[in-house]
């Protein structure tokens, strides 16, 4: 069945049916087609409506949420602007030609908002690398709670670290700073730079007094210095002076007998002011003598004391004090002799005899 135009508009559309049933195809003048292009002021699709190709149909769907969704890609040859709130980009793959991404766009005056990226670790904590704008420093952490400042201004043979306007920088267990330089390490700072370095000690074997940092006395000890340690290229011929050592710090009990010899004493090192001899001047009869010089008073009826056991070098010095007619007989210890005899004998007040061992026996000299 055919229908007749009911209608005619020179400016318009024919079209066929009754006016009462079909309202809705008015014509007008702003609705028209020239065989190649369809010029209307507004397209109204019902919810859900779609608009596609011959060969691709509904390729794009209007929904009743006003959002529009494509079922393949999109080009776009012009500038692309979004003026909403939220991109969301449910992509496997990002390409960006540009080299440089803006990130902050409108702020304007002093800068108070972070910006960075941002990892998402699943079902770890994500990570960040972001320029913190509080502290003016690039920062990133590893675990999602602790934040490291990225050093800055480093150079082939320097090592430089910015001011960062007072925020002190803490490392923590694990943490490592590595300087990297020539022969030496040289810091230059300014008139106003102020640089500060705080160290932890156990205050076992180092310790901080006074600001110095410096090996406790009981810090080093044989065990922690091997014995071929500190030999004559190490220790430098001025290096030990009187005001590094101090007057307490060598004792016998640190310095083995063997270790002192002719080779490692100076001709002129052990000078009278630097020897300690022991005088004793109590004795009872056969006593053994215990110190270097010793006054002995004979008393009317004498006086024997015995020499102690050889030993290689040893020196001992005898001397009768008093004028009583008794004598001090000195014996020898045991099966040594007294250049070849068992005993001497002082007389006389004020005679002495100097002994000497060679470790077997004992001579005067």
């Amino acid at each position: 069945m055919a229908y007749s135009p009911i209608d005619r508009n020179p400016s318009g559309i024919v079209y066929f049916g009754t006016a009462a049933s079909d309202q809705v195809f008015e014509s007008n003048a702003n609705f028209t087609f020239d065989g190649t292009s369809l010029v209307a002021p507004n397209i109204k699709l019902p919810n859900g409506g779609k608009i596609g190709s011959a060969s691709q149909t509904g390729i794009l769907t209007l929904g009743s949420d006003g959002i529009a969704t494509f079922s393949s890609g999109v080009v776009i040859a012009g500038d692309l602007t979004v003026n909403g709130d939220v991109v969301t980009l449910n992509t496997a793959t990002l390409t960006v030609e540009d080299n440089i991404i803006l990130l902050n766009k409108n702020v304007t005056g002093v800068p108070s908002l972070d910006a960075g990226l941002e990892i998402e670790r699943g079902d770890s904590t994500n990570v960040k690398l972001y320029y913190d704008e509080g502290t003016d420093q690039w920062k990133f952490t590893n675990d999602g709670s602790t934040y490291y400042a990225i050093p800055t201004g480093v150079a082939a043979t320097s090592f430089t670290l910015a001011g960062d306007g007072g925020t002190s920088q803490t490392l923590t267990s694990g943490d490592t700073i590595t300087v990297a330089g020539g022969s030496g390490i040289t810091t230059v700072a300014g008139a106003t730079d102020t640089m500060t370095v705080h160290l932890n000690v156990d205050n076992s074997t180092v310790e901080v007094n006074a600001d110095i940092l410096r090996v406790k006395d009981s810090g080093i000890t044989s065990s922690k210095i091997a014995a071929t340690a500190v030999g004559e290229t190490q220790l430098a011929n001025s290096a030990v002076t009187a005001n590094k050592i101090a007057s307490d710090a060598v004792t016998t009990a640190k310095i083995l007998d063997s270790n002192v010899t002719t080779g490692k004493i100076a001709d002129g090192a052990i000078t009278e002011a630097k020897r300690v001899r022991t005088v004793d001047s109590s004795f009872s009869a056969n006593e053994t003598i215990a110190s270097d010089i010793n006054l002995v008073a004979a008393g009317a009826g004498g006086i024997t004391i015995k020499l102690p056991a050889p030993a290689s070098g040893k020196m001992v010095i005898v001397k009768k004090t008093d004028s009583a007619a008794g004598s001090v007989t000195i014996s020898r210890n045991s099966t040594d002799t007294i250049d070849g005899a068992t005993s001497k004998v002082l007389y006389y007040q004020y005679e002495a005899l100097t002994f000497v061992s060679d470790g077997t026996n004992w001579f005067i000299v």
